[in-house]
């Protein structure tokens, strides 16, 4: 079954990627654009086919995708809608597309793809050109609360259902490290992430870094920033001074089995306003080459390349700062 688009859009060259859709003439807020056509297929289907019908597919349940059943098809059930960080169309249901306000004639019809997308691998380079792009783009963008508030109404049904899912299973809390028994929790959890890591890090000092914990990330210049859910502790950050004005954020580390409820941004959050209370004005970091999902992460938190201000002898490893 073909997708179905009003008769006041479309398809042609787009500036942001490929083609994209466009409105012929002015369109309405709240009015259908486009409602999405295909054959409904399992995840096996879907994987089989992959490579020679996507990006035309839209999941719409969990092992459930909506896509053409050929190459052939392809043309007659893609949407067009490039991602855009400040987007003009957004999702009704699960398979129609609405525009979120007025749209004048000649404009681009965008999505942003956390309103659909849910795959933790997908990953792109955002080059849409909106004051508020994220540079890169990933399939866990639906989890940022920001996200969330600004495209209430909008998301798939699918996308929606996820998020409302996590949110009434999943209560964590979050808890400064201020007791020995939270120290040695907090200690436990760097050196289960160092375990990790491909390298030594001792040549940070690591030993005695963990060996001092609260002298390292105790008050009154520092913080260590732990996560709890179910009653145990599940991710960390630190904060501690660099230099008058700035600190440094270290030790972001979430366990694996928790990764997919969105924490390492809360944490980040959560740490960077603490370190605006304290009265910083910059935050520094460093980050392994093998560290690529983190660096999305910072990246869309606004932290960009600085130059080296500590010695790193891994190859690779990149710099970076946030503006307080």
């Amino acid at each position: 079954m073909s997708s179905w688009f009003s008769a006041k859009t479309a398809k042609r060259r787009s500036r942001i990627e490929g083609r994209g859709l466009f409105a012929r003439e002015p369109i309405a807020a709240g009015e259908i654009v486009a409602v999405k056509g295909g054959a409904i297929m399992d995840l096996t289907t879907f994987a089989r086919l992959r490579d020679q019908v996507s990006p035309a597919e839209v999941q719409i349940e969990d092992g459930l995708y909506i896509a053409p059943c050929s190459a052939d098809e392809i043309e007659a059930n893609i949407l067009c809608l490039n991602h855009s960080c400040d987007p003009n169309v957004g999702v009704r249901g699960q398979v129609t597309f609405v525009a979120m306000r007025d749209i004048p004639a000649g404009a681009e019809l965008t999505i942003d793809y956390a309103m659909i997308d849910g795959d933790p691998a997908e990953r792109m380079e955002c080059s849409c050109g909106a004051p508020e792009c994220r540079k890169v783009v990933t399939g866990d963008d639906w989890r940022r609360p920001d996200l969330q508030r600004r495209y209430a109404g909008y998301f798939s049904r699918y996308i929606q259902d996820r998020f409302g899912r996590e949110q009434r299973a999943t209560v964590v809390y979050l808890r400064r490290a201020d007791s020995p028994e939270l120290w040695s929790a907090a200690r436990r959890l760097i050196e289960e992430y160092a375990a990790s890591l491909d390298v030594d890090l001792e040549f940070q000092n690591f030993r005695d870094e963990v060996n001092a914990l609260p002298r390292e990330y105790g008050a009154p210049h520092g913080a260590l920033i732990l996560a709890e859910r179910d009653g145990v502790v599940v991710g960390c950050v630190a904060l501690r001074k660099l230099a008058e004005g700035v600190c440094e954020m270290k030790r972001l580390y979430v366990i694996p089995g928790s990764r997919d409820l969105g924490l390492g941004r809360t944490l980040c959050e959560t740490v960077i306003a603490e370190a605006r209370r304290l009265g910083y004005t910059r935050m520094r970091l460093d980050t392994l080459p093998s560290m690529g999902r983190a660096q999305d992460l910072y990246v869309s938190l606004g932290f960009k390349p600085t130059t080296p201000y500590r010695d790193n002898p891994v190859p690779g490893a990149k710099f970076m700062e946030l503006a307080l």
